[in-house]
């Protein structure tokens, strides 16, 4: 019961901070439950992903159980990691959201984690992505989308590019470490 309340309550803190389909990233410790209070089924990644995607250019947030973990994942010079909400059992942490960012940014561009695929979107909003599929609002004609495979061994990737009640699949097989990328140009 008192980590149902602790989920709930991170819950409630991200939510009025960005709204419920602020694009979010899970550590494979996080408990499932955080996932469905905010109506997703997204593949998690590991401490050492989530470091990766906190180092990136782009505004990232990662709900983390062990946030010591991922800091020492982040090594030496690193950019600054911020913790901008949390949630408690008592006095002990228990989940941690960590930005590379102070504070949620709702702006045009994030870097989101799913399972071995990082995926950058700027101007594009995340949807509903499960089964294996990613599903990508544009929202601009400067809509673009990387997705990049993290792992060392070829990883397959599909984009689903909702818009104007249509949407269009893209299947792509990347390499290790490959990216590929979309815009709104290429409709």
């Amino acid at each position: 019961m008192r980590r149902t309340l602790a989920i709930l309550r991170l819950h409630d803190a991200i939510a009025r901070r960005a709204g419920e389909d602020f694009p979010l990233t899970y550590t494979r410790d996080v408990p499932f439950a955080i996932q469905l209070t905010f109506d997703t089924m997204r593949p998690t990644v590991t401490t050492r992903d989530a470091a990766a995607l906190l180092r990136s250019d782009a505004p990232a947030y990662v709900v983390v159980r062990d946030a010591t973990r991922v800091r020492r994942r982040m090594g030496r010079g690193a950019p600054s990691l911020y913790e901008i909400a949390g949630a408690t059992i008592g006095s002990t942490p228990y989940l941690t959201l960590l930005g590379n960012r102070p504070d949620l940014e709702t702006n045009d561009a994030v870097a989101i984690g799913l399972g071995p695929l990082r995926v950058a979107l700027d101007h594009a909003r995340l949807g509903t992505t499960q089964d294996g599929i990613i599903v990508v609002i544009p929202e601009s004609d400067a809509a673009r989308v990387v997705v990049t495979n993290a792992r060392a061994a070829p990883a397959a990737a599909v984009v689903r590019v909702r818009e104007n009640g249509s949407a269009r699949d893209l299947v792509w097989t990347l390499g290790p470490h490959a990216s590929v990328t979309w815009t709104a140009a290429e409709r």
